[in-house]
């Protein structure tokens, strides 16, 4: 913990005794940010910044108050604490809420802040943003333009205190590339998007997110419709772990006992494929979700949410496990220091009980599609598993790629999809804190012309 956060935690706890506050928890984070967009191989953004700021909570006769300051003088820390305890009186009280009790054990050692992140150059990170966009433009005479080509990287110091005796605190580090890049041929212009990220420096290669979007744009020139039609298809990662991201409130435990999920009531039972496992693991190595605590302080784990389609255990925080008679899976999430805790994803992904080499899974098709691309999945109804999505991708025969495929939409229920699942693949991908495998759908409705 560094000095500014320890004068800021104890200001406010004092505060704090001085007004009788028995139960409260103290939520601060510390960081800073950079991001740099090349354009023509010339500097088109540069944006650096930082933030500090802590969250209050107090526990008064089962009533939770809540506030938050970015201003740490003594009448900003009174405020503080006058603003949580004013919001405290005007709560509904609710047996339910508490707050984390201090671990048995010390918290999970995690490997996710690089110290080399502050050893470079700003000079060598401007080199980084134009090296993305290079990798696309050099990648084939047909790359005619980058439309965003953006390196950026973060850095986070989380700590968090409460009345329990719980103290935590971990750093964290990522740096990301995000670009677009289109491909012009006659009077055919497509774009391709590719996107990575890292918890260390050395890790992320822009050059090579760079040509991976020039292919993805290259791959899209020519593409037709075809007509209507049940066909088996292949998802690639990407489109697998978008649809997954679709089911991921279903999983969690407020929307169970809501009903709000399309996955309640249904504990201990067959729901998917059994060829599917889903996992929700915070110590993921080297994952975008992981940490050694959640938001609320509670140690983190890996929680088996589906094995072999038999549906395990739904995700808590520590207000909703009281609330069903459950413990918390280390599942408290907030967006930042300005919202309270609530349920959240931590490293979610999917692998499949035996598993398939990509290429062995496309040459078993002796007609079909590999969709590279879904276009509209926030439109999918996340409680009835309906969907109808716009799609690219590529048509097979005979386990070879004949030609591109656009103006396509793919429709069914996510349900009877995951139920239809033939084919794993070997390699799980994550795009962002969700990870997945390709997989081989046994048929799923096709429109086109």
């Amino acid at each position: 913990m560094s000095d500014i956060t320890e004068v800021i935690l104890e200001s406010i706890e004092k505060e704090l005794e001085q007004r009788k506050i028995k139960h409260f928890e103290l939520f601060l984070v510390k960081s800073k940010s950079l991001s740099i967009e090349a354009k023509n191989q010339e500097i088109d953004g540069f944006k650096a910044s930082s933030d500090t700021g802590v969250s209050l909570r107090v526990l008064i006769d089962g009533h939770m108050g809540f506030s938050y300051t970015t201003d740490f003088n003594i009448s900003s820390v009174e405020a503080l604490v006058e603003s949580a305890v004013s919001s405290a009186k005007i709560s509904d009280p609710d047996p339910a809420y508490c707050f984390a009790a201090k671990p048995d054990n010390d918290y999970p050692e995690c490997d996710i802040f690089d110290p080399e992140f502050a050893m470079r150059s700003q000079e060598e990170k401007i080199e980084r943003a134009l090296l993305l966009e290079k990798g696309a433009l050099d990648a084939d005479p047909a790359i005619k333009q980058v439309r965003r080509a953006i390196y950026s990287e973060s850095e986070s110091e989380v700590t968090i205190v409460n009345s329990e005796g719980l103290y935590g605190n971990y750093r964290s580090t990522a740096a990301s590339a995000v670009i677009m890049a289109m491909a012009v041929k006659d009077d055919m212009a497509e774009m391709g998007w590719d996107f990575e990220y890292y918890r260390f420096y050395n890790k992320l290669n822009v050059e090579e997110v760079g040509k991976r979007a020039a292919r993805k744009a290259l791959q899209k020139l020519g593409g037709k419709p075809i007509e209507t039609q049940r066909v088996p298809v292949i998802l690639n990662e990407e489109t697998m772990a978008e649809l997954l991201e679709v089911l991921a409130p279903s999983f969690h435990g407020d929307n169970a006992v809501k009903g709000k999920s399309l996955l309640a009531g249904k504990l201990g039972e067959k729901v998917f494929s059994d060829k599917i496992n889903i996992y929700d693991d915070g110590l993921y190595p080297q994952g975008l979700g992981t940490a050694p605590f959640d938001a609320e302080g509670t140690p983190s784990q890996k929680t088996c949410l589906l094995h072999e389609g038999i549906l395990k255990n739904y995700l808590y925080d520590l207000y909703w496990a009281k609330r069903s008679g459950k413990v918390s899976t280390g599942n408290a999430a907030r967006g930042s220091y300005k919202t309270p805790p609530g349920i959240g994803n931590n490293n979610y992904y999917m692998v499949g009980r035996d598993t398939t080499p990509k290429k062995d899974l496309l040459g078993s098709l002796s007609k079909g599609l590999l969709v590279h691309e879904l276009i509209g999945v926030h439109t999918a109804n996340p409680i009835s598993g309906e969907f109808s999505l716009g799609a690219t991708g590529l048509w097979v025969e005979n386990g070879d790629i004949k030609y591109p495929v656009k103006g396509i939409t793919i429709s069914g229920n996510l349900v009877q999809m995951l139920n239809k699942i033939e084919g794993i693949g070997e390699e799980i991908k994550f795009f962002g804190s969700t990870g997945a495998p390709c997989a081989l759908i046994g048929d799923i409705q096709v429109s086109g012309t």
